[in-house]
């Protein structure tokens, strides 16, 4: 077993603008590979933090950026510690040592930089808006943690026999006939939503990450492709019923939808497979949390 601290200058990932929604909704996630920041970047600290728990009944729940830090509404300390370390596994099997509040209790965030600050956090690339998170957390959650290597279950992500079906990526935007910049695709771009992902110019790793998320299980790579592609990959969710009212006005669950599995969707669409085994994994073991001081 392999462990190290994690501190924060720890390489993780993202605040991206993420939007939640119920699961009676479908939910899409859109996300952008930034690529390394400039070196010469420098990685503020929050200067203003206030700190609440939100006891809302809704289930809805909000983390992203704002032009000068960052906004959660309603989020589970879990699901800020996914961010900041860059765990998204939904099954959490990479976090260990987390009491039960971390994954019940919510809160709502406001954390701004100084002015003086604002233009150097538009230079930071995910990794670094990931280590600003964690110093939030330690600062104001105690938390401490360090790493792991583990084996776990996991998927392997291979070539099928019949070879990969991955296209090449375009040098230009996608644009769908859409002028607006600002409605293009951008390079290393992925849309995911229920049963459908979108992606321009991702490299192997981003398709990873997506497929862990999809799957809840860590995918790692034996493909050996190096390049960027586009791709288009439509299959049919495991919880894919509805529920109907039968005759005697009861609730009867129905398939509402028909297609391949996630894992049919990979080989026969991409030219991929997944395929169950173990590996190494890196996971984070939480030596200490504890509630924050509201203000």
């Amino acid at each position: 077993m392999r462990s190290h601290r994690f501190t924060s200058r720890t390489s993780l990932v993202v605040i991206a603008a993420i939007v939640l929604i119920p699961a009676a909704a479908p939910a899409q996630v859109t996300t952008v590979d930034q690529g390394p920041a400039p070196a010469a970047a420098r990685v503020p600290e929050f200067d203003v933090v206030s700190i609440k728990s939100d006891r809302s009944p809704t289930g809805q729940f909000h983390s992203g950026t704002t032009p000068d830090g960052i906004s959660v509404v309603n989020t589970p300390l879990l699901m800020l510690i996914r961010q900041a370390y860059g765990l998204f596994n939904t099954n959490d099997d990479r976090i260990a040592g987390a009491p039960d509040w971390v994954k019940s209790s919510k809160f709502d965030i406001e954390a701004k930089v100084s002015g003086a600050d604002v233009d150097d956090l538009h230079k930071l690339n995910r990794e670094q808006r990931g280590l600003m998170l964690q110093t939030l957390l330690a600062d104001r959650f105690k938390l401490k943690a360090h790493s792991e290597t583990r084996e776990l279950p996991i998927y392997w992500l291979t070539v099928s026999k019949s070879g990969s079906k991955l296209k090449g990526a375009s040098n230009a935007d996608i644009t769908d006939g859409v002028t607006d910049s600002k409605d293009r695709a951008a390079r290393g771009s992925t849309q995911l939503a229920r049963g459908h992902l979108t992606a321009h110019a991702i490299s192997i790793s981003s398709l990873l990450s997506s497929l862990t998320q999809i799957t809840s299980r860590t995918v790692l790579d034996k493909t050996g492709l190096t390049g960027e592609y586009d791709l288009t990959l439509e299959w049919t969710p495991d919880d894919a019923s509805t529920s109907i009212r039968g005759p005697d006005g009861a609730s009867i669950n129905v398939v509402a939808e028909s297609g391949p599995t996630i894992f049919t969707a990979v080989q026969e669409q991409l030219g991929l497979k997944l395929e169950s085994g173990k590996g190494p994994v890196d996971c984070l073991v939480i030596d200490h949390v504890e509630p924050p001081t509201e203000n």
